[in-house]
């Protein structure tokens, strides 16, 4: 079917597929690894509660209105 030049080498693409195999999971928990790092040391900085948070909003007659978010008071009533 196939002259001898031709023909296929089916060997290169099991090697690929195998080296995929191999290095998709090791990349995987390389990630998960490091990033749990990060994580930890994340959660051992002190909580930092010296900033605000301010929402600007444009009214219908073009002011401009700051009102600081609800959303971060829940925040920090959630982390103490």
């Amino acid at each position: 079917m196939w002259q001898s030049q031709y023909k296929p080498r089916n060997y290169i693409p099991w090697i690929v597929i195998g080296i995929c195999y191999i290095l998709c999971p090791l990349l995987l928990l390389t990630i998960r690894f490091v990033l749990r790092r990060e994580n930890k040391k994340r959660d051992a900085e002190p909580v930092n509660d010296d900033f605000e948070v301010y929402i600007e909003q444009v009214t219908a007659d073009g002011k401009h209105v700051e009102t600081q978010s609800s959303l971060m008071q829940s925040y920090r009533n959630f982390l103490t």
